[in-house]
């Protein structure tokens, strides 16, 4: 019996280290938005309507290879989450495994008695169903590890070390620097999704990510609305092209820096950050701003630079508390009239535009105004 529970020992062992509480909560997470956002851009193809100019056999070829190019980066996207959930599922089965084997190893034998029940039947699970599948929903609460309070008795009987470690509780500071890029290494999906959920249930008030997403990373996890602690968020030098609609959520939120990412456009929700003080969108591509723009009624510093705005919208009046507003190197044409409503306005900075003339309201307030006009080109007679 000693050599079968050594071996049973051993085949425990070889199992990878378990995955974190945090760490399965994330990549549930995770899968959850990557096929819901899925199902969306699915939705869309769907919906493309066929120009009257184009083969119906073309348009067929083309929407398949859209549908397949999603279904590539959705596995793409999914994998190190997939590998974390495969693993839980593997030690929870352990767990179930060596549950039983205690229990053999504990009750007394049991042939001589007349009265004793048979063992239950092993419960047939398939193997596949043991681990993470594509098309079947995760469930977070059949991520947890069962009761591990056999295991001390198990270490009794054998004299020896106990079957399974338990699950000591994660040090959310400790854990926070270490996915935090403090190592020098860009974090993947997966940590970034760990580190929210970190982040999260201690209550983390600032969290700097400048220059530490992989490159391939270009888009947030819907979960970065749970940080409802946060008051300062740098995300900066990154290559992020999407906000999440749940960014709307850090309604703590004083201090944004999104700059030298590839954001082309903004989310509705920007503007329900009610408390935000300074933004920094420059060196995006961003086209044109949400209408929502004009609730940021206490936003104080607005740098736009470096983007290709064309024009400002007539809402920027309504930012009634900024007071330095850049908007260089863009090809805006004109300073919207609407900017007199900016009352605390006292620094412009729009070099490097496509401006023709200087509004008679800006020369007679008091602003620190860096816009230079281009001379018109004199006509040859």
């Amino acid at each position: 019996m000693n050599q079968v529970v050594e071996e049973i020992m051993r085949i425990h062992r070889s199992l990878p280290s378990r995955p974190e509480i945090d760490d399965v909560e994330a990549a549930t997470s995770l899968i959850q938005n990557v096929e819901k956002d899925d199902q969306n851009r699915l939705d869309a193809i769907d919906r493309q309507v066929k120009s009257s100019e184009v083969p119906r056999e073309l348009f067929d070829v083309l929407r398949e290879m859209k549908r397949g190019l999603v279904r590539f980066q959705s596995k793409e996207q999914k994998r190190e989450a997939a590998k974390v959930l495969d693993l839980e599922s593997a030690h929870v089965l352990f767990d179930e495994l060596i549950q039983r084997a205690s229990n053999c190893i504990a009750s007394p034998p049991s042939s001589n008695v007349t009265t004793a029940k048979e063992p239950a039947p092993a419960p047939v699970v398939s193997p596949a169903s043991l681990f993470y599948s594509d098309k079947a929903p995760v469930k977070s609460k059949e991520m947890f590890t069962r009761d591990d309070t056999f295991v001390s008795k198990v270490k009794s009987s054998l004299h020896s070390d106990s079957f399974l470690a338990p699950r000591k509780p994660l040090d959310s500071t400790l854990e926070a620097k270490k996915l935090n890029g403090h190592d020098g290494e860009k974090m993947t999906l997966i940590k970034l999704a760990t580190l929210i959920e970190v982040s999260a249930k201690k209550g983390t008030q600032e969290l700097n990510l400048q220059h530490k997403l992989m490159d391939n990373l270009e888009w947030l996890p819907d979960s970065v609305g749970k940080l409802l602690s946060l008051v300062r968020l740098d995300l900066s030098e990154n290559c992020i092209m999407a906000l999440p609609e749940t960014i709307g959520g850090l309604l703590s939120l004083t201090m944004l820096d999104l700059h030298s990412n590839r954001i082309s456009q903004l989310p509705e929700s920007i503007g329900d950050l009610l408390n935000l003080v300074n933004l920094n969108l420059s060196g995006n591509q961003l086209t044109s701003l949400p209408s929502s723009f004009s609730r940021l009624i206490d936003l104080e510093e607005l740098d736009l630079s470096s983007n290709s705005l064309s024009v400002l919208p007539e809402t920027i009046g309504s930012l009634v508390s900024l007071k330095k507003l850049d908007v260089e190197t863009n090809n805006i044409e004109e300073i919207p009239h609407s900017i007199s409503g900016c009352s605390s306005l006292k620094e412009l900075r729009a070099d490097y535009n496509r401006l023709k003339a200087l509004k008679h309201y800006l020369k007679e307030r008091q602003i620190n105004t860096h816009i230079k006009i281009p001379k018109p080109t004199a006509t040859k007679s």
